[in-house]
């Protein structure tokens, strides 16, 4: 969770010096579709997760912390999701209504609304990439672990 707020605030802060020097400026529908890819992303993402299954793991303590790291991995992609689809769904409707594009917080912090979250989007796409190695990583794991209690057996 703290990794999610402090990429979150690594965004605005990069969109709020984006706006001053210019060097991206985002369409809306470039938005849409980096937010269609985020979504996909998610699904397969979630998709891995919800495979990886530990049935067949005798061991208890390795057992129980492969499912805790799973659970982190769970709710971190859910919360990463959730951020991202907030704020495109707040923006969208202020794009929608045909409000501008700028959102000023204070004074000359302000940020482009699509610069902000093309770069959540950004953030949820290397962070759904690092958790599909991750979630391949344990499933290498899990299956270590009952090779070596099969052969163990033997």
């Amino acid at each position: 969770m703290k990794k999610i707020l402090v990429g979150i605030l690594i965004c605005f802060v990069i969109a709020v010096i984006n706006l001053h020097v210019n060097i991206l400026h985002v369409s809306w529908n470039s938005v849409e579709t980096l937010y269609t890819v985020v979504g996909v992303m998610f699904s397969v993402g979630m998709s891995l997760i919800i495979s990886v299954s530990t049935n067949n793991v005798q061991n208890l303590e390795a057992k129980k912390d492969i499912r805790k790291r799973m659970k982190t991995v769970t709710h971190n992609y859910v919360i990463s999701f959730a951020v991202v689809t907030f704020f495109f769904i707040i923006f969208n409707a202020n794009c929608a209504k045909q409000e501008p594009d700028t959102l000023t917080i204070y004074k000359w912090v302000a940020i482009r609304k699509t610069d902000f979250i093309t770069m959540l989007s950004a953030m949820g796409i290397i962070y759904y990439v690092v958790n599909f190695v991750t979630t391949q990583s344990m499933n290498r794991e899990i299956e270590d672990i009952i090779d070596e209690e099969r052969s163990s057996m033997s």
